[in-house]
């Protein structure tokens, strides 16, 4: 298969420089198996997951607690390394094929914060970018973390999520 690839190394190189850090990353599906996951780093170094929305549902804080789960695949290193802004993201600009399991496309979702100097300091702020077919690379290698983490999360939402 012919990738397309680094359409985007957004957050590659730069951190230094522009204090960027990674808040949190979502793993998202768009059509009918629609899905959105919450990935975040604890202060402790675990990766932890919980359902947003899924089936077009957007879920309670209660009903999105039920989902929460810890992520331990085999590839949480990469997971890691995502949320500690030391992987390489880019975009596959191929076109777009659906899932044959769940008939939609991936995304990735980061949030990302940084800070800015005003006339009263230092300010933080919180931005987002949205990558379509997402490509990770780890340590020069490709990553098939955010289907794993999809995976475990399906799993995880299965009482909440029919």
């Amino acid at each position: 298969m012919r990738l397309g690839v680094l359409g985007i190394l957004f957050l590659v190189g730069t951190a230094e420089a522009l204090d960027i850090y990674v808040e949190r990353f979502q793993v998202s599906r768009t059509g009918g198996g629609q899905l959105l996951v919450d990935v975040t780093l604890t202060a402790t170094g675990s990766v932890m997951a919980k359902t947003q929305e899924c089936s077009f549902k957007k879920l309670s804080e209660k009903e999105s607690a039920l989902t929460e789960f810890e992520y331990k695949g085999t590839d949480v290193k990469d997971a890691v390394a995502i949320l500690e802004n030391k992987a390489t993201l880019a975009e596959d600009h191929t076109i777009r094929q659906p899932s044959v399991v769940t008939g939609t496309w991936g995304n990735l979702v980061i949030a990302y914060g940084y800070e800015i100097l005003t006339r009263n300091g230092l300010a933080k702020r919180t931005a987002v970018k949205d990558i379509k077919l997402p490509i990770v690379l780890v340590e020069g290698r490709l990553s098939s973390v955010l289907s794993n983490i999809e995976t475990e999360a399906r799993s995880a939402n299965s009482k909440v999520c029919p």
